[in-house]
């Protein structure tokens, strides 16, 4: 009852998910403000059908994945739908040499609009880094959060050096608030792992609350 932070990172066994009663942890969380969650946490909850647990109190989300792909999406407003009072939102993802580029059927402004989320106008910051796959999802709800979030103070956009030409993109939306954009170049390492930097900035930001 007293938990107010929880980082909950399920994996799995070879190529099955076991994992039982994900859903039920989630929802004994009755006063958490701070959840982090792992890319295979986010299916197994979707898996599990849609979310309907008490998030009320939670303020802050962050979810660390590969890439924001359609079979993610889903999840994600799933979560988003239960937290009318999220202020903060943080999507990491961890790029790879060896991910290949993903087919996705667009889930685009159009689409975050007819999800009518509540939190959306509560949102106050936000924090998007870019894959090495796909990655018109996460561009096209950074935009949509900038132009339908009128109590946004800042956005950071993270990129790789080859991805330069998202600065234009966002910064040509029009925005409903006075937010601060930041864009912040981030590097891969030899073996494909997301540069030291980055790691360091993700540090702060979690610990910092």
């Amino acid at each position: 009852m007293c938990l107010e932070k929880a980082h909950i990172f399920l994996k799995r066994k070879g190529d099955d998910y076991d994992f039982d009663n994900a859903f039920e942890v989630l929802s004994s969380l009755c006063r958490v403000k701070v959840l982090i969650l792992s890319e295979e946490t986010t299916k197994v909850l979707l898996r599990e059908g849609s979310v309907h647990a008490p998030l009320d109190y939670i303020t802050y989300l962050s979810m660390h994945i590969m890439s924001l792909t359609d079979d993610l999406v889903p999840a994600m407003v799933s979560l988003l739908r239960g937290m009318p009072n999220l202020s903060t939102l943080y999507i990491n993802s961890y790029p790879s040499l060896q991910i290949l580029k993903q087919k996705a059927c667009g889930f685009n402004r159009k689409y975050w609009k007819s999800q009518k989320l509540d939190c959306i106008h509560q949102l106050q910051e936000v924090s998007i880094a870019l894959s090495t796959g796909y990655i018109n999802n996460a561009l096209e709800l950074a935009r949509y959060i900038l132009e339908h979030a009128p109590n946004l103070k800042k956005m950071v956009i993270f990129y790789l050096p080859r991805q330069s030409y998202v600065i234009g993109k966002i910064n040509k939306i029009k925005r409903i608030s006075s937010a601060v954009v930041v864009f912040k170049k981030r590097e891969l390492n030899e073996d494909g792992s997301m540069g030291k930097s980055y790691y360091r900035v993700l540090h702060r930001l979690h610990w910092f609350l």
